[in-house]
């Protein structure tokens, strides 16, 4: 597989590594608690998770700029 080749080039740090299987152990837990449906939502609670968190460093970013409303800031 692609990912696989492209891993393998920049070397899995053991951080990484631990966080997959972390993963891993949530979704087989919920797959097992619920099957698809509860393996959805746990989707959906990570990826609400890293928007919030995508949000907060945007907003450090724009006030360590100096950048008030990016809605008013021209190209």
């Amino acid at each position: 597989m692609k990912t696989d080749r492209i891993e393998k080039k920049l070397g899995e740090s053991t951080q990484r590594h631990a966080e997959r299987l972390a993963l891993w152990k949530e979704i087989g837990a919920a797959w097992e608690n619920g099957g698809p449906t509860a393996v959805g939502g746990l989707l959906r609670e990570m990826a609400t998770f890293l928007e919030q968190k995508k949000s907060k460093i945007s907003m450090r970013l724009a006030e360590e700029m100096g950048v008030n409303n990016g809605d008013n800031q021209e190209s």
